[in-house]
Order: C-alpha cells, then sequence, then structure tokens
C-alpha cells in the first residue's frame, strides 16, 4: 500500500517558515498602512468643516465683543501680509554714492595722518 501523501497546507500545526513569517509581516504592515491612510482621509474630509467652524467662531467672538470697525484690520489690501511678510532689504548704495563714500573716507584718512605728523613734530622724545 502506498504512503498517503500529505497537503502541506492542510496542516494548520505545521512550523512556520521565515517565508510565512515575512507574508504575515507584510499583511500587518499593509494593514496598518490601510488604516493610517483611513484616518488621513478622514482627517482632509474634514479640514473644511474645522476651517469653517473657526471661521464662525471668530466671527462670532468678534461680534460679541463688539469692537469698532477702526480696530479691525482690513487685510485686502495690506501688502505685507499678502506678499508673503517678506522682510524689506536695505537698498545698495549707489555707484555715486559708493565714489562720494570712498572719497570722505580718503580724506579724513589723510586728515588723521596730517594730525600725526604734526603731533609726532611737536612732540618729540
Amino acid at each position: 500500500m502506498p504512503p498517503k501523501r500529505r497537503n502541506p497546507g492542510a496542516n494548520a500545526k505545521s512550523p512556520a517558515t521565515p517565508i510565512d513569517a515575512k507574508q504575515r509581516a507584510l499583511i500587518e504592515q499593509q494593514e496598518q498602512l490601510a488604516r493610517k491612510r483611513e484616518q488621513l482621509e478622514r482627517v482632509i474630509k474634514e479640514a473644511p468643516k474645522k476651517a469653517e467652524e473657526r471661521k464662525k467662531l471668530r466671527q462670532e467672538e468678534l461680534r460679541t465683543r463688539r469692537v469698532d470697525a477702526t480696530v479691525l484690520i482690513d487685510r485686502r489690501f495690506d501688502t505685507a501680509t499678502t506678499a508673503g511678510a517678506l522682510p524689506r532689504r536695505r537698498h545698495k548704495p549707489l555707484r555715486s554714492q559708493q565714489r562720494q563714500a570712498r572719497l570722505v573716507f580718503l580724506a579724513l584718512l589723510c586728515g588723521l595722518l596730517v594730525l600725526v605728523i604734526w603731533l609726532w613734530s611737536v612732540w618729540r622724545w
């Protein structure tokens, strides 16, 4: 009588192979990613609602405080907020201004040199 063949998948108590362990780990990872994706999709769907709620709360707060219209900030024409609030850079001096500053520096340096020579001649040690 020939020996009976065993079906490898039929026995549930068969020892786990490294491939099976890796497959289970991949399945778990896939499930975690699916849960994370669902959570992020939920957050994306709720974002406009939350923004609308915040806007309504702010409007209600402004109404309850009864703030003057002069205190409220009109951001429609505010260039600092619409342009991304970029800091203003100092302008580079023009060439004529640079030349003038260089001449003033040289004149002062020559004056200092003359003063030092005069003081040296007066106070000879």
